[in-house]
């Protein structure tokens, strides 16, 4: 039986989360991935077949890290508070967003913003009562604000991910407040 290396695929991840975290994914190389580790490049390709599958395995890591922070316990779940959560992700955590929802240079891009909120296990279904509860629209209309919140939330963290905007929460929260109140204005229009 081979020895038991100390550089799990695991811990390859971690360092190349880390990497990412601090600099992007452009960043993340068998090099840089080795310095990180302390050790030489041989215990990645041991792991890995190539550094594809590790931009892979760090990407879908990312994906993981963003639904968590999305899925975080909410006090009282409100339509307003996942799209600036969204936003928050993207303030708090630049270089994962990038990785997953701007085209990335090396292609590591995994998923669209719909997909993601779309795949959450039961959001949609709690989301879509609380829109029709908080805003009084039927279940068509309540729908396609949600996905116009999402686009909306996406366009906001792209913004504040390029770095160049002067966005604080105050003016993000309400410029988003504003487009919601709108986009319920013109879904109760075309009810009526």
């Amino acid at each position: 039986m081979a020895p038991e290396t100390q550089f799990s695929a695991g811990r390859i991840i971690d360092a190349a989360i880390s990497i990412t975290r601090a600099q992007g994914i452009a960043f993340v190389t068998a090099r840089s991935l080795a310095k990180e580790l302390k050790c030489s490049v041989k215990p990645i390709f041991t792991a890995f077949d190539n550094m594809d599958e590790v931009i892979s395995a760090t990407a879908e890591r990312a994906k993981g890290i963003f639904v968590d922070f999305m899925q975080q316990p909410y006090e009282k779940l409100s339509f307003m508070r996942i799209g600036l959560r969204w936003i928050d992700f993207a303030r708090s955590e630049p270089n994962l967003y990038k990785l997953l929802f701007v085209p990335a240079v090396r292609g590591a891009r995994l998923t669209t913003p719909l997909n993601v909120f779309m795949n959450f296990e039961g959001l949609t279904e709690k989301v879509i009562p609380i829109i029709v509860d908080e805003f009084g629209l039927d279940r068509e209309h309540a729908y396609r604000l949600y996905n116009q919140m999402i686009i909306h939330a996406h366009g906001m963290a792209c913004i504040l991910v390029s770095g160049q905007t002067d966005f604080n929460e105050q003016s993000i929260r309400e410029i988003f407040s504003e487009t919601v109140e709108s986009l319920v204005e013109h879904y109760k229009n075309r009810e009526e």
